[in-house]
């Protein structure tokens, strides 16, 4: 993918994107992700649009991956679409945060058993998150128990 590229896509969520990343890839339209902020598992940004997530083709597959994008957009009659998230809007002003990226929140807040029950394959479980932290308050516990019992040998702080 050299040259000039086209964003078909604009989402705050690195999920969605690969999403949609791997349903243009089994078109055979190569695509390419755009962000302002780079990949860390704190990520910190000072403006919104830092966190959008873009993707890109080739000009020449640009018409095609809209299609296709479109094509795989549900439907639905006498109902109502509720983005993932919305439901959290209530929560979120209560704490006063904000989630800047609702498919991590998503991803942090599924259970591997949900995974199995969604044929997209843009579902993730929650235990890479998990490892991520308890190894976080592993270290946050460590570094208390070094600093309140520095006559402590490392046996004694295990």
């Amino acid at each position: 993918m050299d040259g000039e590229l086209v964003v078909i896509f604009r989402t705050p969520s690195e999920i969605e994107a690969n999403v949609i990343r791997g349903l243009l890839e089994t078109h055979d339209i190569p695509s390419a992700m755009l962000s302002d902020n780079s990949r860390t598992a704190f990520p910190l940004a000072l403006n919104e649009q830092a966190w959008e997530r873009r993707v890109a083709v080739s000009p020449e597959y640009a018409d095609a991956a809209r299609r296709i994008i479109d094509s795989h957009r549900d439907e639905v009659r006498g109902g109502r679409v509720v983005p993932f998230g919305s439901e959290l809007e209530p929560l979120e002003r209560r704490m006063g945060y904000r989630f800047k990226d609702r498919g991590m929140l998503e991803h942090a807040l599924t259970h591997r058993s949900r995974v199995h029950e969604d044929a997209s394959g843009g579902v993730f479980d929650n235990e890479s998150m998990e490892f991520l932290g308890d190894s976080v308050l592993g270290f946050v516990v460590a570094a208390l128990l070094f600093r309140e019992f520095p006559q402590h040998n490392e046996g004694q702080r295990s």
